[in-house]
């Protein structure tokens, strides 16, 4: 992270205490998404999270299976010219969402845990594990420690894996079935799938595919080289009249990958 990415990031902050956007008591403040990673560019707005200790009467040791209700409050403001995104969440929101991947009386998480996720959560979760902080060091380092201590890492790992089956599973059937169409949507589904599992086997969540060369690059697997991805992602190699071929050898790519992968 460049350096003046965080003092930016710090003046920001301020001007927006300063206009009661940020309590000064704030838990946590951090930036998550592009900004965060260095990926922004001039057209970019701030993910912004601020994180208040008002804790809800009765907080339930067992996470809800449904999505938290949609009372995250959000704000749209302009700060030392960068737009901001804010969303504020409480702590007690926070640990329920990390809650949803730890075992709770015989309850093991699965990969179906990931279905009862609201976007809200789906991004928070992710930005966890690599925040561009401004306020709230401790708080924040503390409660990644217990997302990295929970089953987040596999259960996330297992859902991009068992969604990229079921799409090789698919583009094989509809190749069969002489639906290539399908079977090109299919099979290109699996890859991206099965490269998202790829990349969090290294502690690299996301699932915006814009953003899937970035991450690429910022882990390097072993188990594919970049160029290789890339000819993949783009479709260098598919020949409209005989697809065939580009979909056998993706979905061939796809579960060589996953078997490479350890889980």
């Amino acid at each position: 992270m460049m350096p003046e990415q965080s003092d930016a990031l710090d003046l920001v902050v301020k001007e927006l205490e300063a206009r009661g956007l940020v309590p000064e008591d704030a838990l946590a403040v951090f930036a998550g998404g592009s900004y965060a990673r260095g990926w922004n560019n001039a057209d970019s707005d701030v993910d912004l999270y601020v994180v208040s200790d008002e804790s809800s009467p009765g907080v339930a040791t067992t996470p809800p299976l449904v999505p938290l209700p949609p009372n995250i409050p959000m704000e749209w403001a302009s700060a030392g010219g960068i737009d901001c995104d804010i969303e504020y969440w409480t702590a007690d929101q926070v640990w329920t969402s990390i809650a949803r991947f730890e075992a709770h009386a015989g309850r093991i998480p699965d990969s179906a845990t990931v279905e009862h996720l609201s976007l809200e959560e789906i991004y928070l979760l992710e930005r966890l594990h690599q925040p561009l902080i401004a306020r709230g060091g401790e708080w924040l380092e503390s409660t990644a420690a217990r997302l990295k201590a929970s089953e987040y890492h596999r259960v996330i790992l297992g859902w991009c894996f068992d969604h990229a089956d079921n799409c090789c599973e698919d583009a094989l059937g509809q190749l069969a079935s002489d639906d290539a169409e399908a079977a090109t949507i299919s099979a290109r589904s699996a890859f991206g799938f099965t490269i998202d599992g790829l990349l969090a086997s290294y502690g690299e969540y996301g699932r915006a595919p814009k953003w899937r060369p970035r991450r690429f690059r910022a882990v390097d697997p072993r188990e594919i080289m970049f160029d290789t991805y890339w000819a993949v992602e783009v479709m260098v190699e598919y020949d409209p009249t005989n697809p065939r071929l580009w979909i056998e050898s993706t979905v061939g790519k796809c579960r060589q990958i996953m078997s490479e992968v350890v889980m």
